[in-house]
């Protein structure tokens, strides 16, 4: 006997197929804000070793200590957004602890699903911080550092 109707749709293939890309959407999340607190602890370092060895003309200065700036902001905010991203992972255990439990819908789980919901929300903003931050600064750092390297080819 033949089947010539194709199988019913399957309600939980969108939210699979949402879950799977959730799941990609903070590992790349975790990847950047890593890959970006490298990059400026890197940057700091070297703008810190080339300041002590003098190497950094007056008249740049400014626009230097601006450099400096932007990446211990970026540096600050990347930290402060691992760690709020830590809570918001520990809270969302929580809730769905809660839902496994069948106490998912009480007010202490709504109160918790608030607060991931604002850690997210933290934790994106503070990525985009870290990230302008880290952009101007490395622009700054190579305003600065870009003419020094020129004069020593010459």
């Amino acid at each position: 006997m033949s089947n010539d109707q194709t199988d019913p749709p399957r309600d939980d293939v969108p939210r699979e197929s949402f879950v799977r890309w959730q799941q990609t959407t903070l590992r790349q999340l975790g990847y950047s804000i890593n890959l970006l607190l490298g990059f400026a602890g890197a940057a700091l370092g070297f703008e810190i070793a080339q300041s002590l060895d003098g190497k950094i003309a007056t008249c740049v200065c400014t626009i230097f200590a601006l450099s400096l700036i932007c990446l211990a902001l970026s540096l600050l905010a990347g930290v402060i957004a691992t760690v709020s991203r830590l809570w918001d992972f520990r809270i969302t255990t929580r809730v769905a602890k809660m839902n496994w439990e069948k106490t998912g819908q009480s007010a202490a789980a709504e109160r918790k699903r608030g607060q991931a919901e604002l850690l997210g929300q933290i934790t994106w903003a503070l990525f985009w911080i870290q990230s302008g931050a880290f952009g101007v600064g490395i622009l700054m750092a190579a305003w600065v550092f870009f003419p020094l390297a020129i004069s020593r080819i010459n």
